[in-house]
């Protein structure tokens, strides 16, 4: 064993016990150095998987904002589009109506280009077929005034009696004729 004497107090010192201790304390405190260095690298690796969520999630928000803009835009290119649509195109709504109370008495309106339906004519017991006399001269007169362009026709079916829509049918037919008239599904029977 490795001894040190020490001449004045007459003690002797054993070293390998000594060693021991100071080899164990060191020993505990390298094992708590790397137990704080694996909790701070564990801290470190959880802060990067968090960053690296979030800059996954923004990029996500990021491309759905670029959609978003890319679809603003072309809505922004639809809305001009539609608003210069009544120069380009004519759109003609036809309804033959009547009231439950009287349904005898039924009118004829027509709409054009989406703006308020006006009453066109009555049409009377005695002389239905006066009104779509006007109807036919009124539905000539718009395909002349546009004759440049498109006219899309359709026909309010939801209140016609049966007649009427018979009438109505058979008036819209005679125009085939017409190069630039697109009859809406449902026009003919």
């Amino acid at each position: 064993m490795n001894k040190i004497f020490l001449k004045r107090t007459n003690t002797t010192i054993e070293l390998t016990s000594l060693l021991d201790v100071i080899f164990i304390v060191l020993m505990i405190v390298i094992c708590n150095q790397n137990f704080e260095a694996e909790k701070t690298i564990e801290a470190a690796q959880g802060s990067v998987v968090e960053a690296e969520a979030r800059i996954a999630e923004a990029d996500k928000m990021m491309n759905l904002a670029e959609a978003v803009i890319t679809e603003n835009t072309m809505l922004k290119e639809q809305v001009e589009l539609c608003t210069d649509i009544f120069s380009q195109v004519t759109l003609v709504t036809v309804s033959v109506t009547y009231t439950l109370s009287n349904p005898r008495q039924r009118v004829i309106r027509i709409s054009v280009n989406d703006n308020e339906p006006e009453k066109l004519t009555m049409l009377t017991p005695a002389e239905p077929h006066k009104g779509f006399e006007e109807l036919t001269e009124s539905l000539k007169s718009i395909l002349e005034d546009s004759a440049g362009r498109p006219v899309i026709l359709s026909v309010d079916r939801s209140q016609i009696l049966y007649r009427d829509d018979i009438e109505l049918t058979r008036i819209l037919n005679k125009f085939g004729g017409y190069s630039n008239l697109y009859m809406r599904a449902g026009t003919d029977e």
